[in-house]
């Protein structure tokens, strides 16, 4: 048994494509960590095969640590059609039980695929699901690109199940243009409950960083002056907010703050 596992390891190191062709007609139940971890070789060598072996039934499983795929891995499968994208894309998703949402195994693949691709692929791993009723997480809107992330946002916000949920009618707001965002968000800001003004501070200052302009987001820092009188926890929580946005944003918020304190 050792002997034929040291054959086949040599055969997919130095002849992929026949691996693969032996796997696809050999291999019983998932695919092996082993073969797993040549992913990226075996790709180069017979994409297809390796996309027929992924999406078999009950071919994918879960294997040990954070993430199932390797940066480099996921980018090769990202460097594939929109349909073999989607093929193994469906068959994780499956295979991590296939509800309304998207696993945060899939979004390692959506994530490696560049963002104009990115709608297209989630459509395709989702299709059979009932799109009009889906309610997106906010980890796969943080994938999508603006204009397709505020349609979503805009089709979700008309559910019923949505608009009864006031904390998640929130949150999605905070994907919308920010004058509209800044509409919803800004009264929690001054809410009686510390964890609604929590809630406010963070979606407005997360929604401000969203926009990529950094005049809109030092517009909205000068307009939390409330903040000198919040409790602790509240500043806790807005310099958590704060530490997401990136670096750049700042640089002009800082450059007004010198103009306006001079010395």
């Amino acid at each position: 048994m050792d002997r034929s596992r040291s054959a086949d390891r040599r055969a997919g190191d130095h002849r992929p494509a026949l691996f693969v062709r032996v796997l696809e007609s050999r291999l019983v139940g998932r695919v092996p960590p082993v073969v797993m971890a040549r992913l990226g070789g075996l790709l180069g060598a017979d994409a297809d095969g390796v996309v027929r072996l992924l999406t078999g039934q009950g071919r994918i499983g879960w294997y040990r640590g954070d993430r199932w795929l390797t940066r480099s891995q996921a980018d090769r499968i990202a460097a594939l059609d929109d349909r073999h994208v989607i093929a193994v894309g469906r068959a994780v998703h499956a295979a991590d039980g296939g509800d309304r949402d998207i696993s945060r195994r899939v979004l390692e693949i959506i994530r490696a695929v560049a963002p104009g691709r990115r709608p297209s692929i989630v459509d395709g791993v989702m299709a059979g699901t009932e799109p009009a009723t889906a309610v997106l997480s906010e980890s796969v809107l943080d994938l999508l690109p603006r204009e397709r992330r505020q349609l979503e946002v805009r089709r979700m916000l008309r559910l019923r199940g949505v608009r009864a949920d006031a904390d998640l009618t929130a949150r999605l707001h905070a994907y919308l243009p920010f004058p509209e965002a800044r509409r919803k968000l800004g009264p929690l800001t001054s809410a009686w409950d510390v964890d609604q003004r929590m809630l406010g501070y963070w979606l407005l200052i997360r929604s401000a960083g969203r926009t990529g302009d950094p005049h809109v987001f030092a517009d909205a820092l000068d307009n939390l002056d409330r903040l000198g009188t919040e409790q602790d926890r509240v500043r806790r929580w807005v310099v958590s907010a704060l530490g997401l946005v990136p670096l750049r944003m700042f640089h002009h918020s800082r450059g007004r703050r010198a103009d306006q304190d001079p010395g």
